[in-house]
């Protein structure tokens, strides 16, 4: 069922292969062998049919639209291997700190946004263990973002959600660390309190 759902979420847009990805190398962490082989095949069989509809109708398309309507192999093709390396974007977290984080200094703002990166990076691990497979997605998911040729901001804020969790298993665990420990981690959440909230909420 997980991979059959995974299938079609890769139908509703192509970049959802990472949860196909991610629900097999999830179910294979658990040492569920068999499990994770159906749960791949299962995938792909959702997958196959849309695949083959697109790809046989892919001609129909002009080849001046075929980037945004036709399949991400037209988008690669048109791209070309250059494109694709001159888009690579390492800073993928960075949206998220643009969104989270107040305005401040330079010098302030990239400690900061170092920070929120690293706490996504740590509560993804500490996540691992009981949702291998939704941490795996998300790290494919984030490596398709940064390969592919254009900017990662939408594509990063789409996965806040899961990402916030991510943060607060960090900081929850930055807490328990050290009696002062406490003090760091509710500093850095009232940051991106002051950071978030006013950007959401105001006209």
């Amino acid at each position: 069922a997980a991979g059959a759902l995974a299938g079609l979420a890769a139908l509703t847009r192509s970049i959802g292969v990472a949860v196909v990805a991610g629900v097999v190398v999830g179910v294979w962490l658990r040492n569920e062998r068999r499990a994770a082989f159906l749960s791949g095949l299962a995938g792909a069989l959702a997958m196959v049919p849309g695949g083959l509809w697109v790809s046989t109708h892919a001609g129909a398309i002009d080849p001046r639209l075929a980037a945004n309507y036709g399949t991400y192999l037209d988008e690669t093709q048109q791209a070309g291997l250059g494109g694709i390396l001159a888009g690579i974007n390492l800073h993928v977290f960075g949206p998220v700190a643009r969104l989270l984080l107040p305005g401040w200094p330079p010098w302030l703002w990239y400690p900061l946004a170092a920070a929120v990166s690293v706490l996504i990076v740590w509560g993804a691990a500490r996540a691992a263990p009981r949702a291998p497979a939704l941490v795996a997605s998300l790290a494919g998911y984030v490596v398709i973002v940064a390969l592919w040729p254009y900017a990662p901001d939408r594509f990063i804020w789409i996965i806040l959600p899961w990402l916030a969790v991510f943060v607060g298993l960090s900081l929850h665990g930055v807490s328990e660390y050290r009696p002062w420990s406490k003090a760091v981690a509710i500093a850095l959440g009232a940051v991106i309190f002051v950071g978030y909230v006013p950007r959401e909420t105001g006209s």
